[in-house]
């Protein structure tokens, strides 16, 4: 609660009317015995060893050397353009770098004249981002973009996963539009010219009419333009997949995609069993990231999958009942779950037959049944296109059975070891960082004052520059909470700068995840500003540390970041 209050007060008040309505209700926590290391270690352990086996057994029966899938990825890519190029692909018949994801599994089964095989969906990946490359001076000749041969070492994996699950909550269907709308809603996705227009060509969004003649509209990247109708062209009608709650992703109802997809059917869009197929496999793509992050052993980032849904989905919830009714409640807060007054009066002795269609109409609601029927109905079963989607990508069509070793865990302990931490802390950081001095110094012997130097740097200078900058950003609580939701937050930009991660895994499952900092004087001046290796979480300075001055130091790493930017390689 206490980290909780740091950073979303809003969601700490929700939770303490819980507590409220666990007094009414009755319900009091479960005593737990505290989760040790030791005990973390195990899980950990128990974890690693189900999914290596796993690989083991399929590089066997597969009988021979398979190499890492490629997947090319635009530099600012955008999750939602990869998803429909893939589907695309999929469709038609393809599997080749990321359009795996959304193809059937008997379509990737081996066949002998093409090559593929199951081994897709357990192979590493090598993510290959396109760099620019200055070609000569004309305007036409200076950008030319080539893929990177590196070989991804896990930084830009890294990279690549921490995008997957910021930018899934704005993933979509995209219903294509064949007729002419009477009215433009707003959030229609439209397409504007190529030529003079200044809004390049990509996709848009009209935010509103300001006139019968005039609309805004806004791009993908937040400009604003104001067009005339003629100036831009239907394109299509985005069913968005996630709603966004507390800063955790809920799959949206059944009855949305279907209301949502029934609506655009008089201007010519698909069928809609043919768009809710579309959602599924758009799904079960999520779930298949998943389950690479999860056979990889990167850690997911704690807002992709809530806590509630990772009872659902990876321990079988309602089937499972161990499922503390405290901890329940405490979890459908966090993902949103609205009611009028409190719980007593808005369910209890109500009809069970208003929220279960076979229900009894003289059968009311008890407690037993608010847990057991009303709730699964209620957040499970009307979410069953998504759920069973993401479980599909998640278990590779049933396959693969996660409650048998996701349920001898606890719930904490699996927070711990398949996702990430929920908040950066410059503690956090500080306490994963470990300092090599002097690396690659070209003269002997060395200058003991040059490590002294270091070492204050390390056990001071950097330290506090860290607790600075949080400490100063913490002080607007409201914008600081747009900087952590959206990862413009100063210790967010460091750990991604210098790990690739958006997030920090937790620091107490005996994980190996360090960030080493390196002093460098083979490659560096006074005046070079940091530079990372993402592959290692390698964070390199200039040997003479900014004299130790902690202004010199924050604003050179600023530098560091803005020029980074939104790119992503083999930095």
């Amino acid at each position: 609660m206490e980290n909780l209050s740091k950073i979303n007060r809003d969601l700490r008040d929700k939770i303490l009317k819980l507590e409220r309505d666990k007094q009414d209700l009755g319900i009091k926590a479960k005593e737990k015995p505290k989760l040790s290391d030791m005990s973390l270690t195990v899980y950990k352990g128990m974890y690693n060893g189900f999914f290596k086996s796993m690989v083991a057994m399929v590089r066997c029966a597969c009988k021979r050397e398979w190499d890492k899938t490629k997947i090319k990825v635009p530099q600012n890519f955008l999750l939602q353009d990869l998803f429909d190029s893939w589907h695309t692909k999929a469709r038609n018949g393809g599997c080749a770098g990321g359009a795996y994801l959304l193809q059937d599994l008997d379509k990737l089964k081996y066949r002998k004249e093409t090559g593929r095989n199951i081994s897709l969906l357990f192979r590493e990946w090598n993510i290959m981002y396109e760099t620019v490359s200055k070609m000569g001076r004309t305007k036409r000749q200076q950008e030319n973009f080539r893929q990177e041969e590196t070989i991804d070492a896990g930084g830009p994996t890294r990279e690549f996963l921490s995008q997957v699950w910021q930018q899934a909550g704005d993933l979509y269907v995209g219903v294509e539009i064949k007729k002419e709308l009477d009215e433009l809603p707003v959030g229609m996705k439209v397409k504007v010219p190529f030529g003079d227009n200044p809004v390049d060509g990509r996709v848009v969004g009209i935010e509103k009419s300001e006139g019968p003649e005039v609309f805004k509209i806004k791009c993908v990247d937040g400009k604003i333009f104001h067009l005339s109708r003629e100036d831009f062209r239907l394109d299509v009608y985005p069913v968005n997949m996630f709603e966004t709650e507390n800063g955790y992703l809920v799959p949206v109802t059944d009855e949305v995609l279907k209301h949502k997809f029934k609506l655009v059917q008089k201007y010519g869009a698909p069928e809609i069993q043919d768009l809710l197929d579309k959602a599924k496999h758009y799904y079960r793509a999520f779930g298949r990231l998943m389950f690479h992050a999860l056979l990889t052993d990167y850690p997911i980032s704690s807002t992709a999958l809530p806590s509630f849904f990772r009872n659902v989905i990876l321990r079988g919830w309602p089937e499972d009942d161990d499922y503390d009714r405290s901890e329940l409640l405490q979890h459908i807060n966090e993902i949103g779950f609205q009611y009028s007054g409190n719980i007593k009066e808005h369910f209890l002795g109500q009809p069970l037959s208003l929220y279960l269609k076979e229900g009894s109409p003289n059968e009311l609601i008890t407690i037993e049944s608010f847990f057991k029927v009303v709730l699964p109905e209620i957040l499970v079963n009307n979410r069953s296109i998504a759920i069973d989607a993401i479980k599909e990508g998640l278990t590779l069509d049933g396959h693969i059975q996660f409650p048998n070793i996701f349920r001898a865990m606890p719930l904490e302990a699996l927070g711990k070891v398949v996702f990430s931490n929920p908040i950066i802390t410059s503690e956090d950081v500080i306490s994963l960082m470990e300092p090599e001095y002097c690396v690659e110094l070209s003269y002997e012997p060395v200058d003991e004052q040059l490590i002294e130097g270091q070492r204050l740097f390390f056990k001071e200078t950097l330290p506090k520059a860290l607790r600075t900058k949080e400490e100063n950003e913490r002080a607007n609580e409201c914008e600081y909470k747009k900087k952590v939701a959206n990862k413009t937050d100063f210790l967010s930009k460091f750990v991604s700068f210098s790990t690739g991660y958006a997030y920090l895994p937790h620091c107490d499952v005996g994980s190996e995840f360090k960030i080493t900092i390196e002093f460098d004087f083979a490659e560096s001046t006074e005046d070079s500003l940091p530079v990372a290796h993402t592959c290692e979480n390698i964070l390199k300075f200039p040997g003479w540390v900014y004299d130790n001055n902690v202004e010199k130091l924050l604003a050179s790493l600023d530098k560091s970041f803005d020029l980074v930017g939104a790119t992503f390689g083999m930095n």
